[in-house]
């Protein structure tokens, strides 16, 4: 059942993903959310 809970939990967060609009957006509403492509590489 855990792996049920959790399968549903990912299909919603998938679904509010597509929901909204780009990721770029979804970014700027969380900021501290680590961006691996503006991380340059050093």
């Amino acid at each position: 059942m855990y792996f049920l809970c959790l399968h549903d939990i990912l299909s919603y967060l998938f679904f509010c993903l597509t929901a909204m609009p780009p990721a770029g957006t979804i970014f700027s509403f969380i900021p501290r959310f680590p961006v691996p492509e503006k991380i340059p590489d050093s």
